[in-house]
């Protein structure tokens, strides 16, 4: 796999607590949990980072043991502008980074990580872009 992979869940706006907490079922067989980001927080700068793309929260974990990170977060922002337009029926999407020059990395071991708590969520889901760039992902929304 690349180094980013953008998954889109496909499922409802309304879904989201249904999909993190099988998110956190998952990672509980770990000792793992997901953390959140909301606006006004310390981390509110990572919501900055997103702009012009504007989100009230996104859901994270970092799982060093596989060497990976994921973030679950709305196609469609506060304003009611697409992450990706094309893809309006994936409600939320999950990328996913690869942390290949890391020790704990090995291919199978967090291939598997993930499209294990894939399969957990319980919805259909679809790599929508992958990447192995540096620079995040971009969605549909540029700066003006």
């Amino acid at each position: 796999m690349k180094h980013q992979i953008l998954f889109g869940i496909e499922c409802n706006h309304k879904d989201e607590k249904l999909i993190l907490q099988s998110m956190k079922n998952y990672l509980s067989n770990f000792k793992r949990t997901t953390s959140t980001v909301k606006q006004g927080t310390s981390l509110d700068t990572r919501l900055e980072a997103r702009l012009p793309y504007k989100i009230k929260q996104y859901h994270w974990n970092l799982n060093k043991a596989t060497a990976t990170y994921t973030e679950l977060f709305p196609n469609q922002d506060l304003e009611g502008k697409y992450f990706l337009e094309q893809h309006k029926n994936y409600a939320w999407l999950i990328l996913v980074l690869f942390h290949k020059d890391s020790p704990n990395y090995e291919e199978n071991k967090s291939e598997k990580f993930i499209s294990d708590m894939l399969e957990s969520i319980g919805f259909k889901y679809k790599i929508l872009i992958e990447s192995d760039s540096n620079d995040r992902i971009q969605g549909d929304c540029k700066m003006n």
